[in-house]
């Protein structure tokens, strides 16, 4: 499924008035329904439609969020449908990691205030980003590599269980 088709079958949960707003990661979002548009507060622009998808879905499934002060972390394959979307999702969030702060784990704590993020006692190096007012994903760089030269650095991403 494309882009175009999951952002309709999205805005479709949804009545056509009224607007919205929402936190996600370190921007605020208006959510137009009537015109099914979503802007950047501090940008001024339409979001990208990825974004749009996590935004409309979070939107749609609010009330189901936990109370994220329990801290229930569980893996993405725990998640329902996460053993499916384990490969895309590493390739996009946790290689990424790897890529950026695999050589550096203390790396992840410069983008800490850009990201709504705090640190975390995990690993070599650890955050908690609240992604969305009741969503957080943490965030642990396992790097044994800079103490063992055959091994190389880990990353496990967890979110809040839902």
């Amino acid at each position: 499924m494309g882009y175009s088709e999951a952002l309709k079958k999205s805005w479709d949960v949804f009545g056509d008035s009224g607007k919205s707003h929402v936190r996600f990661l370190n921007d605020e979002y208006e959510v137009d329904f009537s015109n099914r548009k979503i802007l950047s507060f501090s940008c001024n622009i339409e979001a990208k439609d990825y974004y749009k998808i996590l935004i409309l879905h979070y939107l749609a499934n609010e009330s189901k969020a936990p109370d994220i002060e329990k801290d229930k972390w569980v893996s993405f394959k725990e998640l329902e449908g996460g053993e499916i979307y384990f490969s895309a999702f590493r390739k996009r969030s946790i290689e990424t990691i790897l890529r950026k702060h695999g050589d550096n784990p203390a790396g992840i704590f410069e983008r800490e205030k850009s990201l709504n993020a705090e640190k975390m006692d995990a690993g070599n190096a650890a955050i908690s980003v609240r992604v969305f007012p009741k969503v957080k994903v943490g965030r642990w760089v396992l790097c044994f590599g800079q103490r063992m030269k055959n091994l190389a650095p880990i990353v496990t991403c967890y979110l809040m269980k839902a």
